[in-house]
């Protein structure tokens, strides 16, 4: 990985330009190769992108008070609220479609689970988890 050191008329650049891509991390200024990104697009990809795509719109539902919350939950995890919303949704989801998935049918949990009227916060599917399986530690997110 090259640096680059700029003059005080330019003081930063980002993005690509040929096959170079130029961006700032830690207040310092690298540049590196461009590289094609792989995309297999497998079904469980497709699932996992799927996912993700609700955890941002159920983000986006949540209301300015919860959002502060997990904001403050956050804050000793070294991520932000949203990133600390947006793990512990796909957790959950994760956690849903290996302990609930039988033999070809997805369980009612898991369909409720993943009903966008049913979900408008993280706190709900990690209730349901903890009542559906008494052998998961849940002791909330205080």
């Amino acid at each position: 990985m090259a640096t680059a050191k700029l003059n005080p008329v330019i003081l930063s650049i980002s993005g690509r330009f040929g096959n170079s891509v130029f961006y700032v991390s830690r207040n310092r200024q690298y540049v590196r190769s461009y590289v094609v990104p792989r995309n297999p697009d497998t079904p469980l990809q497709r699932e996992v992108r799927k996912s993700f795509a609700e955890a941002v719109k159920s983000w986006q539902q949540i209301s300015p008070e919860e959002k502060y919350a997990y904001t403050r939950k956050a804050r000793g995890l070294g991520m932000s609220g949203y990133n600390f919303y947006m793990s512990e949704f796909m957790t959950g989801r994760k956690i849903a479609r290996k302990k609930y998935k039988t033999s070809g049918t997805v369980s009612i949990f898991q369909e409720n689970m993943t009903s966008p009227d049913r979900i408008h916060s993280v706190s709900i599917p990690y209730m349901l988890l903890c009542e559906a399986n008494e052998q998961y530690s849940c002791t909330g997110f205080g």
